[in-house]
């Protein structure tokens, strides 16, 4: 047989396998499109099982002191997730929130090609795509997230935030969590005895906090739930223990379109950063007791908040906070490209 023959039956066995992975996409986005959105279940016993879970993790493993960093941990994060299904709408910077990629059979098609042909994902079989097990439905969620041009809005890790409140606090201090948020910090109050205040705007999300904390809040603590923006709560005077955030980036992720929202409250950074960053930090200095904490973390967004972080920091230090120590939160499992956001710990 020939060179060019070789060839010719190479091509045409490529276009064969290119135009058999284009049909089995379709099908598959034809099928989960009839579907619901593959959400976290929201089922007691799924709950039940991830908090079990979540319960028996160590959180000091979480921290590596040495090195002022914490290591990549999602345990938990699929329980708090489950509270919160509308957060799978919601946009980020400027790509496609992971339903929208569902909802664009173009977006939706390119990330199941790629899952099929093992470019970027994971390569995996037909036959597990097109099925509806809970393996499946991790799956699709998870190419929903990660595909090019798609971007799911962040969690704190739970066992992160049990591992700093293990750090700065004693069973049964207070914290407020001036922005909760989708309840990675809640979740990690319950695991370690503290009593917490919590406030956001957002109804939907409220509604999702007060939810978990009635199921699974520690009835010796209490969990205090306020539908309103941390510019505008007034703790009482050193009525705080610590004080732990991580606050919306301006309009990075925009959670909702309520106008108690800071984005929409504050129409540019210059004012979002006197009327919501500066006011919130104020409340925390009135509220935290002499010597006591706050951690911040805050991370520069390139392009659309370029100095988030020394922004932060100088108006905390004009407010009468010093800062003393900074740790690296990990972002990624994948710890040869893993990414890093800092820990800012203020003291008053």
């Amino acid at each position: 047989m020939s060179k060019l023959t070789n060839k010719g039956n190479l091509k045409s066995k490529t276009i064969s396998n290119k135009m058999l992975i284009d049909a089995r996409a379709t099908r598959i986005v034809e099928f989960w499109q009839k579907q619901k959105f593959p959400y976290y279940p929201s089922d007691k016993k799924f709950r039940q099982d991830k908090f079990d879970k979540f319960m028996m993790i160590d959180e000091k493993s979480n921290l590596d002191f040495n090195n002022r960093g914490f290591k990549f941990h999602n345990g938990g994060l699929s329980l708090a997730w489950s509270y919160h299904p509308h957060a799978f709408h919601v946009p980020c910077k400027n790509n496609l929130s992971p339903y929208d990629t569902y909802k664009s059979k173009e977006r939706f098609t390119l990330a199941i090609r790629k899952a099929l042909e093992g470019v970027f994902f994971k390569k995996q079989k037909y036959e597990t795509l097109i099925s509806s097990t809970e393996i499946s439905r991790a799956l699709i969620q998870g190419y929903l997230r990660r595909i090019s041009g798609s971007q799911m809005v962040s969690n704190f890790r739970p066992v992160t935030a049990s591992s700093i409140y293990t750090l700065f606090c004693e069973e049964g201090d207070t914290v407020w969590d001036m922005s909760s948020g989708w309840g990675g910090r809640l979740l990690g109050s319950i695991k370690s005895k503290i009593n917490y205040i919590g406030t956001d705007p957002s109804t939907k999300t409220m509604k999702g906090l007060k939810e978990m904390a009635k199921t699974f809040g520690n009835k010796k603590y209490t969990y205090e739930l306020l539908t309103m923006g941390s510019e505008d709560y007034k703790p009482k005077k050193n009525s705080l223990d610590f004080a732990f955030t991580s606050p919306p980036y301006f309009d990075t992720e925009r959670y909702s379109t309520e106008k108690t929202q800071s984005y929409l409250k504050f129409s540019n950074i210059e004012k979002w950063k006197e009327g919501f960053l500066r006011k919130t930090l104020d409340n925390v200095y009135k509220g935290l007791k002499n010597n006591k904490f706050m951690g911040l973390n805050v991370a520069n967004v390139k392009g659309q908040y370029d100095l988030f972080e020394n922004d932060t920091i100088d108006i905390a230090e004009s407010i009468g906070f010093k800062l003393v120590d900074t740790f690296d939160l990990v972002l990624s499992s994948q710890q040869k490209e893993s990414k890093t956001e800092p820990i800012f710990i203020f003291k008053k």
